[in-house]
């Protein structure tokens, strides 16, 4: 279970058409668009798996409820527990989701929803847990318990018994287990709000390590695989947050971000391919982000197709699993929305559809400059917009080689070309190559011909 740990608060002649796709096909991914409980809002924040999603929804009364979504089932509202708000943190792969929930109070309570079940409260005298951010396959727990010295980090054992993980005179939180019972975190000093808050991971054979920072007073741990290598957030110097990644026995990296006005990117999870997502600035906005030393930090926008009914930006990856499915939250005006990207392995190119060019006739042959526009359309099985352009065009009278004034390409579908022949001959033929490619990188090409014919009555 790989997860999310914070809180959300004429004459035209086509003459072929070859198609190609390049070495290298970028990973894409097809979406599934979570959908709503009824309000503006719902984040999942945690996948199994089998990509089954967990998180928090707004319903149209403006609660807040836990949630879990199914390829099978659909959305599921595992309510909030007579309180008003509850947010699902983890899903094991058995389908137990775990979270917390708010009562009238505003009481934090953990809580789990077992698959097929009820939602369950957590909190007892006897055992006050506070939070539950991650649940393994076998049933054990991390998350938050009251102490007698503040709150601390915790996880349950294979018996069911509390581990307090907490430090005395220290606030501590455990934002996911893995299958090992390994735990990261962050910790801070109860006495003083000028100490440092640090990530931490915890295990059986090493204890609590302090995992620092990059320089500066914070960092956190949001997850960790099932190698123990822990990603989350860090600040640097100047208190600028940068995700990381902390492999065991290795310090701290910095995973660096995708640029804009001002910078900041954090990680969000980790799968044990060592794939990393999460959340960064780009030029753009906030941007999802997927990592991996081959490929580096990739905005994940340019991964997908832009929906039907218009572009609808990727702001955080949350969570992923070994399968590589990724839950991201989307932005759109008026809402807050979650897709689960699932890669896919494309290698067809699209199919061109149409392709005609106006004019498709120069003449009469006087040496004007004409303006020709393009209409080239395209279907494929996974982008819904391949993207065409001009690749070159072909002067059967021109020169051999070197800048032909006689040809301007103007944009991707626009050009101009001389109307223009010779006195001998048949005429004149401009050539134009065309290509259309998906968002892999799969391209189709086809050649469209602009004719200046022969005309015996006007010379060069």
């Amino acid at each position: 279970m790989i997860r999310r740990g914070a809180l959300f608060i004429g004459c035209l002649f086509v003459l072929g058409s070859a198609q190609s796709s390049i070495a290298q096909v970028a990973q894409t991914y097809r979406i599934d668009d979570l959908g709503s409980l009824g309000g503006p809002s719902l984040i999942g924040t945690a996948i199994n798996a089998h990509g089954d999603v967990a998180g928090v929804a707004q319903l149209a009364d403006g609660t807040y409820h836990a949630f879990r979504w199914t390829r099978a089932g659909g959305l599921e509202d595992l309510g909030a527990n007579d309180g008003w708000y509850a947010q699902a943190y983890g899903i094991n792969d058995n389908g137990d989701v775990v979270g917390v929930y708010l009562d009238a109070g505003s009481n934090p309570h953990g809580f789990i929803a077992p698959r097929g079940g009820v939602m369950q409260d957590l909190f007892t005298y006897e055992r006050p847990i506070q939070f539950v951010t991650a649940i393994t396959s076998d049933g054990r727990l991390s998350g938050t318990i009251v102490s007698v010295d503040g709150a601390h980090a915790f996880r349950t054992l294979s018996d069911g018994s509390i581990q307090d993980l907490g430090t005395a005179g220290a606030t501590s939180d455990a934002a996911d287990i893995n299958e090992a019972g390994d735990v990261t975190g962050m910790q801070w000093s109860s006495a003083s709000p000028f100490d440092p808050i640090t990530a931490y991971r915890y295990s059986d054979s090493s204890g609590k390590v302090d995992l620092g920072t990059l320089g500066g007073s914070a960092s956190a741990g949001l997850s960790i695989n099932n190698s123990g290598v822990v990603v989350g957030w860090a600040w640097d110097d100047a208190s600028v947050g940068h995700a990381f990644r902390a492999q065991p026995g290795h310090a701290i990296e910095d995973l660096g971000m995708l640029g804009g006005a001002f910078p900041q990117s954090g990680a969000e999870a980790i799968n044990d391919n060592g794939t990393i997502v999460g959340y960064s600035t780009a030029p753009s906005g906030w941007t999802a982000f997927a990592y991996s030393d081959a490929t580096g930090m990739v905005d994940l926008n340019t991964r997908i197709p832009p929906p039907s009914d218009g572009w609808r930006g990727l702001n955080d990856a949350r969570a992923i699993n070994n399968s590589g499915q990724i839950v991201v939250e989307y932005a759109v005006l008026g809402r807050n929305g979650t897709y689960l990207l699932t890669p896919v392995t494309d290698t067809a190119a699209p199919t061109i559809t149409e392709a005609r060019a106006t004019p498709d006739v120069l003449g009469p042959p006087d040496g004007r400059i004409v303006p020709v526009t393009l209409t080239v359309s395209a279907i494929d099985d996974v982008d819904a917009a391949p993207v065409c352009r001009i690749t070159g065009v072909t002067d059967s009278e021109g020169p051999a080689e070197g800048v032909n004034p006689s040809v301007n390409i103007t944009g991707p579908l626009t050009l101009t070309l001389q109307a223009r022949r010779l006195g001998t001959g048949t005429g004149r033929t401009y050539t134009i190559g065309v290509q259309c490619a998906d968002v892999s990188g799969n391209a189709a090409a086809t050649k469209l011909v602009v004719s200046v014919p022969h005309d015996s009555g006007q010379e060069q």
